[in-house]
């Protein structure tokens, strides 16, 4: 008796739909951008801060909080959430 083996066809490559692609780099991109931003503002807050800048200080941090709440948005688009 002659066994036959089954054969799987060949899987074809997925299409890539790059404009999806562009779009999930371009938040990425954002998102690390702003981060860095939210970085050196906190750099900035900690001089005002050492240097009795309060006024100033406070608003780096709100300007702090904003960029990295915007990071969060870019990184949730990026992932699909």
């Amino acid at each position: 008796m002659r066994r036959t083996t089954q054969h799987l066809p060949a899987t074809q490559p997925r299409a890539v739909d790059h404009r999806a692609v562009r779009k999930i780099m371009v938040a990425v991109r954002e998102a690390f951008r702003q981060h860095r931003e939210a970085r050196r503002e906190r750099q900035l807050y900690s001089f005002y801060v050492e240097h009795s800048l309060h006024d100033q200080a406070d608003s780096s941090r709100r300007l702090t909080l904003g960029l990295l709440r915007d990071a969060r948005q870019h990184w949730r688009t990026a992932l699909g959430l």
